[in-house]
């Protein structure tokens, strides 16, 4: 059987990402920010770091994620999720969160939206500890990113 090198047409677009919104950035780190904090410190110093409460942190970030998907994927509407499930104080920060995607997925379609879904399966799905202003975002194209805290 003979090989056949093939060589592969296409064009090299060069075309930079495009820059993730810093409202979506703010809203994503304050959610989990948030969720974090009234989780895991919630209860008193002697469960602080708790394996439990780490859990219950987890399969918060997940059902955001979940949640956030099935907006992508215009099969729910923010207005339409019940909030009650995460603790009160983190409630408004999912809200903006949730209307802002919402928004966003109504209002843009692929391939303008791919940059969106990575940073939102990044932060919520691979990466939920992570609490960074420039985590999942090119290290050289924004240098001087700092934290983002309440």
């Amino acid at each position: 059987m003979e090989t056949e090198d093939y060589e592969w047409e296409y064009e090299l677009n060069e075309d930079a990402l495009p820059e993730i919104d810093p409202e979506i950035r703010k809203r994503v780190l304050n959610a989990k920010h948030n969720v974090y904090k009234n989780t895991v410190y919630a209860t008193n110093n002697e469960d602080t770091q708790n394996n439990r409460l780490i859990d219950k942190y987890l399969k918060s970030i997940n059902m955001i994620y979940v949640l956030s998907l099935n907006i992508q994927n215009k099969n729910i509407q923010a207005s339409q999720i019940d909030l009650s499930v995460f603790p009160e104080q983190s409630r408004e920060s999912l809200q903006l969160l949730f209307d802002w995607l919402e928004r966003y997925f109504r209002e843009n379609t692929t391939p303008d939206t791919i940059p969106y879904e990575d940073y939102i399966r990044k932060n919520f799905h691979e990466y939920p500890y992570i609490q960074s202003d420039n985590f999942g975002l090119d290290a050289e194209t924004e240098p001087n990113s700092e934290s983002i805290t309440e």
